[in-house]
């Protein structure tokens, strides 16, 4: 990564047009949440990434995801708003899962509470667990499946997070799988209820949950400013708020008990899923490419594809 502020200064000298997709950059907010609020570390960090960005920024167009993230970029980070254009990241097809039995047979047709991803700190997995342990007496049908591998900066977090869900959570009420495949993953999601993303903080789009919008899976979200933006119109009954355990044993009460709410949710997915699916998304980004060369007459401040909805 070092290097790639070079290769663009490169590619500009060369008198080609440069594009970049930003995914995601790490804010003030974000440095106060992984090295505290009064770190010099996280200072200096803020301080590098401003000229790191000042570089990447002589590239004639910058893609981003998130309206947040613009707007990060132009106030923090002081790149010029006419280079950043939005585009929303795409969701794909319905994936063809093949009829699976073991997740079946494994859970026995209960209602699978399922958290997916590598886990890490990040994810707030042990408010997650306290919350579904608060709620699981009375669903008794209930399983809460955590899936992905353990975060290799902080493999110790993997072990504490199991010992408290098995300390706290029924046997029959708990299970890790590890790290699946894609073909595994599908069925997991398949066959799950509803899937929790009980994050801390934002930090990079969340492809996880594009992944869960193709499945029209409902989801138990975290009120946190880049999930907020990315499911603006969900139900508010199912967003949290970080570390809350309160709530989050709430919202999964609710949507493992109404049958009518899971379908309100899964309608949502439905049309976000539409509006931003890849072969709209395409022509967005087709657009910020033409934008580079000067033939387009597009907005990058209000993507094509992103609807609001309510439900």
């Amino acid at each position: 990564m070092l290097f790639f502020p070079l290769l663009v200064l490169l590619l500009k000298t060369l008198g080609m047009k440069v594009v970049l997709t930003v995914h995601d950059v790490l804010s003030r907010d974000v440095l106060r949440e992984l090295f505290g609020p009064r770190s010099l570390k996280g200072a200096a960090s803020h301080f590098a990434l401003i000229f790191y960005l000042k570089f990447l920024a002589f590239s004639d167009t910058i893609i981003v995801h998130l309206k947040i993230l613009r707007e990060t970029l132009i106030r923090e980070f002081l790149v010029s708003p006419e280079k950043i254009v939005l585009v929303p990241f795409g969701v794909g097809n319905v994936p063809r899962v093949a009829p699976t039995l073991s997740w079946q047979n494994k859970f026995s047709g209960g209602k699978v509470v399922l958290a997916l991803g590598v886990v890490a700190p990040r994810k707030g997995l042990e408010y997650l667990v306290q919350g579904f342990s608060n709620i699981a007496s009375k669903h008794p049908d209930s399983v809460l499946v955590l899936a992905g591998p353990r975060d290799t900066r902080r493999p110790e977090y993997l072990n504490r997070i199991i010992k408290m869900a098995t300390s706290i959570i029924d046997i029959d009420q708990f299970y890790y799988t590890g790290y699946l495949d894609e073909t595994s993953a599908n069925s997991l999601i398949a066959v799950s209820r509803v899937v929790a993303l009980s994050y801390l903080y934002a930090c990079a789009t969340t492809s996880i949950l594009y992944w869960i919008m193709a499945h029209r899976k409902p989801v138990v979200v975290s009120a946190i400013d880049t999930l907020q933006e990315e499911l603006e119109g969900y139900d508010s009954s199912l967003f949290v708020g970080p570390r809350d355990s309160a709530q989050i044993a709430k919202a999964l009460d609710r949507v493992l008990s109404d049958d009518e709410l899971a379908a309100r949710a899964k309608g949502f997915m439905e049309v976000k899923a539409s509006l931003q699916s890849w072969s709209r998304v395409a022509m967005d980004i087709v657009d910020a490419y033409r934008l580079s060369s000067g033939s387009s007459t597009y907005n990058p401040a209000v993507p094509i594809s992103r609807g609001v909805l309510s439900y």
